[in-house]
């Protein structure tokens, strides 16, 4: 991979990292959108309403874009592609509006926004079009996704949010109230058990991308595929009481995840 390539990756990291940010604070203050009477790219003309995808003079992508310029010899309508702001927006704005998700169907819908675009950003990058590894590398981006939503529980019940479905608590006979009261009981053990079992699987229909891709790139999924499982596992270990202990990677657990990235067959 030429170092520009790598350049051009490292500011994408950078714009997620930028925009995750905007996302944060902005529960109180809904992030600027760009619009065509602020900035003058023509990305406009068939993306209105979403971030243009270079500095362009626009005041709200000066905001939310690296701040040094990546010369990459293409457009800004190439920009707009690779980057894919619209779609981290959207997920910002449904954070903000839907703190409780009501079947497990919603969530993935928020998960789509919020999570499926970085993998398909880095096999952008890495010039795989193919829809069948798109796909794919939905699955694990969603499945890492919820897996961070049951690492967290605890934490985003601060945020008062909840991201386990709504019809899956009542479906186990378990409240809200009791969740807000971190109770661990067999009810929640089976919720979350459930939840996780269903992750699992996600994660297991997303593998094959693993072995589809360049060596260095696999290498790169295997272990990110590893860590969200043994995150998973953690939970199942700790008798699912996420409140008491969150599910951490140890560095024991790194030299294990990078073990496993080494000989796992996708």
């Amino acid at each position: 991979m030429t170092a520009k390539k790598y350049l051009l990756i490292g500011a994408a990291v950078a714009a997620i990292a930028g925009l995750t940010a905007v996302g944060e604070v902005s529960a109180t203050n809904p992030p600027p959108v760009c619009t065509p009477t602020v900035c003058n790219s023509q990305t406009h003309a068939t993306q209105p309403q979403v971030q243009c995808g270079t500095k362009n003079g626009c005041p709200v992508c000066v905001n939310v874009l690296p701040s040094t310029p990546v010369d990459t010899g293409s457009s800004c309508q190439f920009e707009w592609k690779v980057f894919n702001i619209g779609t981290f927006i959207t997920a910002f704005k449904m954070d903000l509006v839907n703190k409780r998700h009501r079947k497990t169907s919603d969530l993935l819908t928020y998960c789509r926004y919020s999570a499926n675009p970085v993998g398909r950003i880095v096999l952008h990058l890495f010039e795989y079009k193919d829809p069948e590894l798109h796909r794919l590398s939905d699955f694990i981006c969603t499945a890492l996704q919820l897996t961070n939503f049951w690492q967290d529980i605890a934490i985003d019940l601060e945020k008062d949010r909840i991201y386990i479905p709504l019809e899956d608590m009542e479906r186990f006979g378990y409240t809200i109230s009791e969740l807000k009261s971190h109770l661990v009981n067999s009810a929640f053990k089976d919720l979350l058990a459930s939840e996780i079992e269903f992750t699992r699987g996600l994660f297991k229909e997303g593998a094959p991308l693993c072995r589809r891709v360049g060596k260095g790139l696999s290498l790169e999924l295997k272990a990110v595929w590893s860590g969200g499982m043994k995150i998973l596992e953690k939970i199942e270990k700790n008798g699912y009481d996420v409140f008491n202990k969150r599910p951490v990677v140890t560095t024991f657990d790194k030299v294990k995840i990078i073990s496993r990235a080494l000989t796992m067959r996708a």
